[in-house]
């Protein structure tokens, strides 16, 4: 098994749960909690699903906690940042970070200097899997139409991602590699990563479920592939690869 196989056969078969986070070694505090403000990192840019995502988590949070619930967005490095400001920070329950799969690609493949259980987990609050997908303007209708593209012109064909070491790298990469074809690698963050497909500076895009669903409902982008065990009910008609 590849090192790059083996970090996903970790990951629990290439799927999102979004979860959140707090520096390990973290006890009950003997006074009341929580203790004013927490900070809630976000490892993503603005406007992006996680972003989104995680600033209504926030809200609903402040609201059961009774104290404000900030967001602040650490970017970089493919979560890598976020999570090692996450670490660093006082094992006191008042920082935690809103996290994905990235949270164990960059501890196993080197992008943080600490291991995954320097961070202990909170609670999971959702499980997306990652889907391969293409403008719906593309001669691609199947994954095995791109990838023979692909192999076929080494190179040329580029794939969007979220940034090196993060799932959605990892999974395209995977993905990619199983079928010998080696695509051009085009780091996208999340809010722009549709927008390459539709302009055609991206030829595929490997992302997290929620952020092309809406374009490929409304026939703009189109899934040739789900990492999942089984069919999305979203899109009963696409393949599904683990």
């Amino acid at each position: 098994m590849t090192k790059l196989k083996a970090i996903l056969t970790k990951v629990t078969a290439i799927a999102v749960a979004s979860a959140f986070v707090l520096p390990a070694l973290f006890t009950s505090p003997a006074k009341a909690f929580p203790d004013g403000p927490i900070a809630f990192i976000i490892p993503f840019g603005a406007g992006g699903g996680a972003d989104i995502e995680g600033r209504l988590l926030a809200k609903e949070m402040s609201k059961v906690l009774g104290v404000p619930v900030v967001p602040i967005n650490k970017t970089g490095g493919g979560g890598a940042v976020a999570y090692t400001y996450t670490k660093n920070s006082d094992a006191n329950g008042q920082t935690v970070v809103w996290n994905s799969l990235s949270i164990l690609t960059t501890t196993n493949i080197g992008n943080v200097p600490f291991d995954y259980s320097a961070l202990d987990h909170v609670g999971q609050v959702e499980y997306q899997p990652m889907p391969l997908v293409v403008s719906a303007k593309s001669k691609h209708k199947t994954l095995k139409s791109f990838m023979d593209a692909c192999k076929a012109a080494p190179g040329k064909l580029k794939m969007a991602f979220a940034g090196f070491g993060s799932g959605t790298h990892l999974f395209g990469l995977a993905m990619m590699n199983e079928a010998g074809c080696k695509p051009a690698l085009l780091p996208v963050k999340a809010p722009k990563r549709n927008a390459v497909l539709l302009s055609g500076e991206a030829d595929i895009a490997s992302h997290i479920f929620t952020n092309p669903v809406k374009l490929v409902k409304a026939g703009k982008l189109r899934f040739l592939v789900i990492s999942s065990g089984k069919r999305s009910p979203q899109a009963p008609d696409v393949p599904t690869a683990t």
